[in-house]
Order: C-alpha cells, then structure tokens, then sequence
C-alpha cells in the first residue's frame, strides 16, 4: 500500500540525561496490567489472558526489569519493537489521504 508523497520524520537524537526517577512500583505494575485491554499483540510473547492471571508474579518481575533499566540508562534492544496499525477515523474512506487516520 503506497501513501504517496507521505514520508516519515527523521530520526533526531536527544542528548538529555535522566538523573532521577522515582522507582516502579509493584502495586502500579500491577494496577496496570489489571486495566490493559485483553486484546493479545502480534509481538506478544504470552497471551494477555495469562498475564492477567499471573498479574502480582509478573507485577514484581517488570517493575524490577524496569528499575534496573532506569538505574544502569540500558533497556534491552529486543525489547524496543512494536507495530504501528494506522486507525481509520471512518470506514470506506480512500486509504491514500493520510488525513483520514487518527492521531
């Protein structure tokens, strides 16, 4: 599917630094994972249904993933995909205006 003369933003870098974050917290995790659609990703490694179930093991699990990442600036490269699905604002629409997509 071509988009015409649409093309996406450079990359620009950020030379900011982090120097505080208050730490993730495993009730917040957890009130999260609680609330996250049962919609399951592509990428996903395990189904939504699942982690729902497992939500106060995985709860723990995440925010120390995220603590340790936060604390030593590294968030592991295999875990820096994700799919973009463009949203149409209504259906039957020509799929070529870009202007028709949400945002």
């Amino acid at each position: 599917m071509s988009f015409g003369a649409a093309t996406c933003p450079t990359h620009q870098s950020v030379n900011s630094v982090m120097s505080e974050f208050a730490p993730v917290n495993i009730a917040e995790v957890e009130r999260l994972i609680h609330v996250i659609p049962a919609k399951t990703s592509p990428l996903g490694i395990i189904p939504i249904s699942l982690l729902k179930q497992c939500k106060t093991e995985m709860a723990i699990v995440l925010a120390n993933l995220a603590n340790i990442s936060f604390m030593s600036g590294h968030f592991p490269t295999v875990m820096k995909e994700g799919i973009v699905v463009p949203l149409l604002k209504k259906s039957g629409l020509d799929v070529t205006d870009l202007k028709i997509f949400v945002r």
